[in-house]
């Protein structure tokens, strides 16, 4: 298993326009520490690989700065997401 951990969505779109209509949580850093963000995204993308079904294929991620968007394909795993991670 191969995991992205920077982007994962359609870079010729941009990520607004890549699946618009899918279920997006954008989750904003608390930390004054960018690397430590990172790390934490890094745990959020990891556990998505081992919790939800073909990421690839049904979850956009995008990594800016201090913001962390996640788009989601099915409102089940959204929902689980957001209970696990907001």
């Amino acid at each position: 298993m191969v995991m992205r951990h920077e982007h994962w969505y359609d870079i010729r779109k941009g990520f607004p326009n890549d699946k618009p209509n899918w279920y997006t949580i954008t989750i904003h850093s608390n930390l004054d520490d960018f690397i430590e963000f990172g790390d934490q995204c890094q745990l959020i993308i990891e556990w998505m690989y081992h919790k939800l079904d073909h990421v690839e294929r049904h979850c956009r991620w995008s990594l800016q700065f201090n913001e962390f968007h996640v788009k989601f394909r099915y409102e089940k795993d959204y929902a689980w997401f957001k209970l696990r991670w907001c």
